[in-house]
């Protein structure tokens, strides 16, 4: 009979240094992993921020257009700028002096502006109408 001389794995417990070597190369690729994703947020973070800005001022632009707007249905808008801005420089006065703006002049200032474009709203949308009644009779 011949013995068979089987050739096993070693038994026990793995030498340290290889335990020690692949929990090193683990620890690596994990650094590497968190390094990645803090960059990555970051680069979130930065493009969270430059939006942020970019709505601002968008949203400054709109407001400063609209501002442009009003100058134009009040026929300042070809006014000398020292005139229009000397005007709104005594309006921010009383308001800053009072605190808010004074309740008759606020009343008075806003019911005639909200009366001028409530009469604009009116003129386009009956312009709007007599449009659409000149598009049918013409189909007729």
């Amino acid at each position: 009979m011949q013995q068979i001389v089987a050739q096993s794995k070693p038994r026990g417990r793995r030498p340290a240094t290889e335990l020690a070597e692949k929990r090193a190369r683990e620890i690596a690729t994990l650094e590497a992993a968190v390094a990645k994703q803090k960059n990555r947020l970051e680069e979130l973070k930065n493009e969270q921020r430059r939006a942020q800005k970019s709505a601002r001022r968008t949203q400054l632009n709109q407001r400063k257009f609209a501002f442009g707007g009003l100058a134009q249905i009040a026929g300042l808008l070809e006014a000398d700028p020292g005139f229009v801005l000397g005007a709104l420089l005594v309006i921010a006065d009383q308001r800053e002096r009072d605190g808010t703006w004074p309740s008759a002049a606020f009343l008075q200032y806003k019911t005639r502006g909200d009366e001028e474009l409530a009469a604009r709203a009116a003129a386009r949308k009956s312009r709007r109408h007599a449009g659409d009644n000149l598009d049918e009779d013409e189909n007729d």
